[in-house]
C-alpha cells in the first residue's frame, strides 16, 4: 500500500465515516478482499489498528441485497466480538443512496440485533477512494 493510499484511507475513515480514532491506530492498516459464507458477494475488508473493522460492499445493480447485507453484517459483528475490535462498520457504495439506504436498513438492523458498536453507512460511488475498490 502506497503512502497516497494510506492517506486516502485515513481521510475516508475520518472524514467520510466520521471515525474519531487516534492517529496511532492508522499505523496499522490491513486491507484485503474476500467473501463470506451465506451469499455475500466479494467485498473489501479493512482493519484499522486492530480496533475498527470495516466491510465495503459494492452491490451489483438489480441483484437483491438483503441476504448479502445480513451475511456480511453477521460476519462483521462475529469477528468484532471474537477479536475485541472497538467498532464494526458496513459500508455500501451505491449510485442510488436513498434507494439503497431503504433496502439495506432492515436486513442490517435485523442481522446485528442489539449491537451498539455496529454501524451502517450508505455512500455515493464517488465517495469511495480507489484504494478501497475491489480489484
Amino acid at each position: 500500500m502506497t503512502p497516497v493510499d494510506q492517506a486516502a484511507i485515513r481521510q475516508f475513515v475520518r472524514k467520510t465515516l466520521g471515525c474519531k480514532c487516534p492517529e496511532s491506530v492508522f499505523r496499522d492498516i490491513d486491507l484485503g478482499h474476500g467473501r463470506v459464507t451465506g451469499g455475500a458477494p466479494p467485498h473489501t475488508r479493512l482493519l484499522i489498528g486492530d480496533r475498527l473493522l470495516i466491510h465495503i460492499l459494492e452491490p451489483t445493480p438489480g441483484v437483491a441485497m438483503a441476504a448479502p447485507i445480513a451475511a456480511l453484517a453477521r460476519q462483521g459483528c462475529k469477528e468484532r466480538e471474537a477479536n475485541g475490535y472497538n467498532r464494526y462498520r458496513l459500508v455500501i457504495v451505491s449510485a442510488d443512496v436513498p434507494g439503497t439506504t431503504a433496502e439495506a436498513t432492515k436486513p442490517f438492523a435485523k442481522a446485528i440485533g442489539e449491537h451498539d458498536r455496529a454501524h451502517l453507512h450508505v455512500l455515493a460511488t464517488n465517495q469511495l477512494p480507489d484504494a478501497l475498490r475491489l480489484p
